[in-house]
């Protein structure tokens, strides 16, 4: 299985994905995550400040491809956003759920 892996992992490290947030009251972030094996950066605008952090995901252990992952990120104003989300190494596509320091709930989309 990890020789089926590590081709794909070394396609997505040449990568970039497009990240969408929204909050359940409407509020929308866009931006961007380096892709890497294992790991990267995050970089997101949202309700007029800029997140930057980083990502980890490991491989959920299934012939899918799939993998489970993690955003830390903080904003030029103070305010933080964690997130947990799913990956699809065959889709390069994956969504989750993120949640603010303020306990607002957003929708994450990774395309």
């Amino acid at each position: 299985m990890r020789l089926v892996l590590l081709p794909l992992l070394l396609i997505l490290s040449a990568c970039g994905h497009d990240v969408t947030v929204i909050g359940r009251d409407g509020t929308r972030g866009h931006g961007t995550a380096t892709s890497g094996v294992g790991a990267g950066t995050v970089n997101l605008v949202m309700g007029g400040e800029t997140y930057q952090g980083r990502w980890t995901a490991v491989d959920a252990g299934s012939l899918s491809g799939t993998s489970i992952g993690t955003v830390l990120a903080s904003s030029d104003k103070g305010s933080r956003l964690r997130c947990s989300f799913t990956y699809g190494g065959f889709t390069f596509a994956g969504f989750g759920t993120c949640q603010d320091a303020a306990g607002r709930d957003y929708d994450m989309q990774i395309e």
